[in-house]
Order: structure tokens, then C-alpha cells, then sequence
């Protein structure tokens, strides 16, 4: 156990080191430190929550609350330093999904991909 886990934190350092990992942390300190990008993610949260409220709540979802989710998603998207996260968010999970399917392959050698997928 003492093994894998001294591995574990070696893998979290390299990751850690990785391209990837630093622009998600850039991104990240990019959007915490712009006034205006925390007000849209907080507005678009809000509402995000608001209509899944109401969905899991099986009440319908007014025109007003759509057209309001549909400017802030606008407003998230043309927001540079937020377009700049979800990149650096969307390249991270490529890095970690490419990890898992390391590991898993290192745990069912000689499987193929679409036969571990299917024992998931």
C-alpha cells in the first residue's frame, strides 16, 4: 500500500508540474482577481440553480428565466478571461481522462479499450 501511495503523490506532483494544470491554476487566478468575470459566473450560477430548482421541483421554467440564462451564457462566453478557464478546464480533464485511462489499462493488461469501457 505504501507503494502505491508514494506513486499517488509522485503522479500528483508531475500533474501538478504539468502545462495543463498550470494554465487551469492561471485561469483560475485570472478570473478570482477580475471583478466583473466573478459577478457574470456568480449571475450565471444563480440562475443555473434557479432553473433546477424549478425542474426538479416539476414547475415550469418561464420565458424570462430562459432568456436570462441565455444572456448570461452569452455574457460568460464573450468574457475572455472566463472563455480562458473553460479552455484551461477543458484541457485539464483531456490530461486527467488520459491518466485514468493509463491507470486502468496498467490494472487490465492485455484488455482493450472498448473492453474495459464496458465494464464500467
Amino acid at each position: 500500500m505504501e507503494k502505491a501511495l508514494a506513486a499517488a503523490a509522485e503522479l500528483g506532483r508531475q500533474i501538478a508540474q504539468d502545462e495543463a494544470f498550470q494554465r487551469l491554476r492561471a485561469a483560475e487566478g485570472a478570473v478570482q482577481s477580475d471583478a466583473a468575470s466573478q459577478k457574470i459566473l456568480e449571475e450565471f450560477e444563480r440562475q443555473r440553480r434557479k432553473i433546477e430548482a424549478l425542474e426538479g421541483d416539476r414547475k415550469p421554467v418561464e420565458p424570462e428565466d430562459k432568456h436570462e440564462m441565455i444572456r448570461l451564457s452569452d455574457a460568460v462566453h464573450s468574457a475572455p478571461k472566463l472563455q480562458e478557464l473553460v479552455r484551461a478546464q477543458a484541457d485539464y480533464m483531456e490530461l486527467m481522462n488520459r491518466v485514468n485511462k493509463a491507470i486502468q489499462q496498467a490494472l487490465s493488461p492485455g484488455q482493450t479499450d472498448s473492453e474495459a469501457a464496458a465494464q464500467k
